[in-house]
């Protein structure tokens, strides 16, 4: 009886998308329905049940405002998103969308995404016509290696943006209309999430644009769970009890089955191979999560496809360790300064961070004082900033030994010269060893108590601390700095703060060049 029933409805519902008139009103109303017609190209798999639920958030029905989708990577959220927008243009349901990621580079090449869909997918072009002609800039970036469009204008007037987090969501118009559905996509990752001063910028953004939204904008907030203390994190406390928000936290894995929330995955590598081998189209086959999690590792598996955030157990550095002083009580001790920088060279500045530890080193208790953070900055802004600590009472300045380094030694001699000052500037290696393994040094004098931050002046490293699971790739730069102190402490001797050299001594060391290192 229930194979009849379900024979009877597909017959149906071939019968409406088979007539142009009816399939135009039925798909209009049903976005899942318009997704299975115009992009059966994308439907390799059985639509899985949760995927339901995200059509019909689509839809913002009864008043409804926003979504947040933390679901697993590759649940196909950013596809359905697209799809959205395409439906939205085919029938001028906006005006004005706007997609925007941390990196404007990433949203173009959504937005490209979606032009080359209303350009070259012939179902829609035969019941909607061509919405979108290519124009010279078009064309231009099109032929790029980067295949991104930054904003285009459809045939029947709506306006697509690709923006990004640095750009302010105030002001932004288009004609008699601002935006009135906004994708955020890609907004928080492990590099975001790792800076507070990042993450400050992705919720002031986002709030920005939507305090300033039109009574009836829209907005889709799509993101995996990284951390209870990000970006997302905020959004999801503060809509949670909101009627007009709608919140998903979607893992893989179905909780109470402990089965995949999807047919296109299944557990192990025997069941993957078994079925595979009757499956001869390649986008079809199904993929082992137990592969997925050996290729992503066991922390990025957990975070990326489970939902499970990083949680205070599994903290390297455990927050209990963490102490606070006062910069005013630090400057009342008798401390040696030391300054260590970790330099991430590049051309342009705004690519790359600088991390700076500057240790109020207490030889009296071996205890470390410190202010660390990160700076984006060039060769010749280095120079200065090292004159800058020198004439700030610094002791000693630890730079890296690489490239960079060594490209900034010439304008470093020649500013000595010319300003008549001579900073204690010395190179520090890392003698070969994994930045990893240095880093977990720092374990040590943290777990001793020995560690104080200044107050307000450590946030970039409390950052770094806090999501610092040995991961390759995740931002360390201030973290890689700091524990550089524990080389140049292993250096010191005691005679250094019993027997002070003389500020003749000093001057004469200092323009000794053979104690530069780089």
């Amino acid at each position: 009886m229930q194979n009849a029933d379900t024979e009877k409805k597909a017959a149906e519902l071939l019968k409406i998308l088979n007539d142009r008139k009816s399939r135009y009103i039925a798909c209009e109303n049903n976005l899942m329905l318009f997704s299975i017609y115009y992009f059966s190209h994308y439907h390799h798999h059985a639509i899985p049940p949760f995927h339901y639920a995200l059509y019909s958030d689509l839809q913002f029905e009864n008043g409804a405002r926003g979504v947040i989708w933390k679901i697993f990577r590759e649940s196909a959220k950013t596809t359905l998103a697209k799809i959205k927008i395409i439906h939205t243009i085919c029938y001028k349901h906006k005006r004005f969308i706007v997609w925007t990621s941390f990196d404007k580079a990433k949203a173009a090449q959504n937005t490209y995404d979606i032009a080359v869909e209303l350009q070259t997918n012939k179902k829609i072009i035969s019941d909607f016509g061509q919405l979108f002609y290519e124009s010279k800039s078009y064309e231009t970036e099109k032929k790029s290696t980067k295949k991104a469009i930054s904003e285009f204008i459809t045939v029947n007037e709506i306006k697509v943006l690709a923006n990004s987090i640095g750009t302010s969501a105030r002001g932004l118009v288009w004609g008699a209309f601002r935006p009135d559905f906004q994708i955020f996509d890609d907004v928080e990752n492990i590099e975001t999430a790792s800076s507070e001063t990042q993450t400050k910028s992705v919720i002031e953004h986002i709030d920005e644009a939507i305090a300033g939204a039109a009574g009836y904008s829209n907005f889709l907030i799509l993101a995996n769970n990284i951390t209870d203390t990000g970006s997302i994190s905020y959004f999801t406390t503060k809509f949670k009890k909101s009627n007009k928000w709608k919140i998903r936290d979607i893992g893989v894995i179905d909780n109470k089955t402990q089965q995949p929330v999807w047919d296109k995955y299944v557990l192990t590598d025997d069941e993957a191979d078994k079925i595979n081998l009757t499956i001869t189209d390649e986008k079809r086959k199904k993929i082992s999560l137990q592969t997925k999690k050996l290729e992503l590792g066991d922390l990025v598996y957990r975070r990326e496809m489970l939902n499970i955030t990083m949680t205070a157990d599994e903290q390297e550095f455990n927050e209990n360790w963490l102490q606070w002083i006062e910069l005013s009580e630090v400057k009342q001790k008798a401390t040696y300064k030391i300054t260590t920088i970790d330099t991430a060279y590049s051309q342009n500045k705004n690519s790359c961070r600088t991390g700076i530890c500057i240790n109020y080193y207490e030889r009296a208790t071996d205890n470390w004082y410190l202010e660390a953070f990160a700076r984006k900055i060039d060769s010749a802004e280095l120079v200065d900033y090292i004159f800058q600590l020198h004439d700030n009472g610094i002791d000693e300045i630890r730079i890296e030994e690489t490239a960079f380094q060594a490209a900034i030694q010439p304008l470093f001699r020649r500013e000595c010269e010319r300003r008549g000052k001579y900073p204690n500037c010395k190179g520090i290696s890392h003698k070969g060893r994994d930045k990893i393994i240095r880093i977990r040094g720092l374990i040590v004098p943290y777990s001793n108590r020995k560690v104080w931050h200044i107050t307000g002046l450590c946030s970039d490293l409390e950052s770094e601390m806090r999501i610092f699971r040995g991961q390759k790739k995740t931002m360390r730069d201030v973290l890689d700095a700091t524990a550089y102190q524990l080389d140049v402490i292993r250096e010191i001797t005691p005679q250094a703060y019993q027997k002070p050299i003389t500020a003749t001594q000093q001057q004469r060391r200092n323009l000794d060049f053979s104690n530069l290192h780089f």
